[in-house]
């Protein structure tokens, strides 16, 4: 699965406000729910978010089984990567990518882990996102399998 984003550490209270600014619905009660989603219709997608543990974690639905599927998701990889991003502005988190789809993955190990930002010091840059949305988002061109 191409990805899961996870930003530590984890404050709830702050997490439910960015999460309901950026359109985010919560799945169940707005004061306790564990998971918020916000839809992507143009794309046929949904974005998720999950308060676990000592990590907001973010994911993408349908998944990214192989590296094809994270093209036209464009939008969705927008979103997805912009709220791990403000959410960890106002904690000053450490925003990683995790991901296990050939052409984003060590080829040795089938995984890879990118740390995608640091804040305060070290914003956000698709540059460090994983080889498939550098694709979508920056238009990269990446010499990998894409079957």
């Amino acid at each position: 699965m191409c990805c899961r984003t996870v930003v530590e550490p984890l404050d709830p209270t702050i997490a439910r406000v960015i999460l309901t600014v950026g359109q985010f619905v919560p799945q169940g009660d707005p004061a306790a729910a564990v998971t918020w989603r916000r839809e992507v219709a143009e794309e046929g997608c949904n974005v998720t978010v999950t308060l676990a543990g000592n990590e907001f974690q973010a994911s993408i639905t349908p998944s990214i089984s192989h590296y094809a599927h994270h093209a036209g998701k464009r939008i969705t990889g927008g979103i997805y990567f912009e709220i791990c991003a403000k959410y960890a502005e106002k904690v000053d988190g450490t925003v990683t990518q995790k991901s296990n789809v050939q052409g984003c993955a060590d080829p040795d190990t089938h995984f890879s882990q990118h740390v995608l930002a640091v804040y305060p010091h070290m914003p956000l840059s698709w540059d460090r996102a994983c080889n498939g949305f550098q694709s979508v988002i920056l238009g990269h061109d990446h010499d990998h399998d894409a079957a």
